[in-house]
């Protein structure tokens, strides 16, 4: 305790179909018996387009509710498709990622049962995915949105951390002073660019061959993949820094590299950095 479970829909048909079954998958029982035992639960919607989402959305958002506060939170995220999904595998309705409108429906529901949530149990108990706010042209909530989520494996809450760090290190008058190459995904590219804007530190953004170009956060980037986008960078600052949730409690990175591997391909010092920005001198 506490158990994930990735719930999509409280919709037994439509779970089933979602998990690609010709029967119904039921969830709602099951996660009723674990809550009833005293097991907590964090449970995750992938929001996908056409399928569990609008009306479909709100009636799973009120089934788990109804089972907090054993059922401690809820992470709603956007659906992310790989470079390796087939486009011609008949899906209906087809997968495609959220629209701007879609995401922005998606986080006003989230809104709503927060909002319960606050009244009943004094916890915001559902959150949104940080992607859901970019996808959907929004400021990510400041840290204090956040407070006690349980959530942050599922991408939510990371860009407040990322940028509250930031302001504490500006406030406090401590800056970095250090130098060298970050590289990270394309998803914080772009904050992590502005926060380090005049430092010693420059940032590149590397694409995702394994996955995808679509897939844009920094833990899915491979080995070969920061090793490709050094070598097409030129001369870099070292060391090159790399965000070590891309490597396992093996240190190895999804394809098998492993720090001194990368190292070694680009021919300079490579660390991996544990604590993000508030590591970084």
């Amino acid at each position: 305790s506490p158990v994930r479970v990735s719930v999509h829909t409280t919709d037994a048909s439509l779970r089933g179909r979602m998990f690609g079954h010709q029967h119904d998958l039921p969830v709602l029982e099951t996660l009723g018996e674990l809550v009833r035992g005293g097991i907590s639960v964090d449970a995750q919607i992938v929001v996908v387009p056409g399928w569990n989402d609008g009306a479909r959305l709100r009636s799973t958002l009120q089934d788990l509710i109804s089972l907090a506060p054993g059922l401690r939170s809820v992470g709603v995220v956007p659906l992310g498709l790989t470079s390796h999904r087939k486009t011609d595998s008949g899906v209906s309705p087809p997968l495609r990622g959220l629209t701007g409108g879609e995401a922005e429906a998606a986080l006003c529901l989230v809104e709503e049962f927060q909002r319960t949530a606050l009244n009943r149990m004094g916890t915001r108990w559902a959150y949104g995915a940080d992607e859901l706010y970019l996808i959907a042209g929004r400021a990510v909530p400041g840290m204090d949105h956040y407070v006690d989520c349980p959530q942050a494996e599922n991408g939510i809450g990371l860009l407040a951390a990322l940028l509250d760090v930031a302001a504490s290190r500006r406030a406090s008058g401590r800056g970095w002073s250090g130098s060298g190459t970050l590289v990270t995904g394309s998803m914080c590219l772009p904050f992590l660019s502005e926060i380090l804007d005049g430092t010693g530190y420059g940032v590149v953004g590397a694409e995702n061959s394994t996955f995808g170009e679509s897939v844009g956060v920094a833990g899915l980037l491979g080995g070969w993949d920061i090793i490709r986008r050094i070598g097409s960078a030129g001369e870099v600052e070292e060391p090159v820094c790399l965000p070590d949730v891309m490597f396992n409690r093996e240190g190895l990175s999804l394809d098998g590299l492993t720090v001194g591997d990368i190292a070694d391909a680009v021919g300079c010092r490579v660390v991996a950095v544990e604590g993000g920005l508030e590591a970084l001198t």
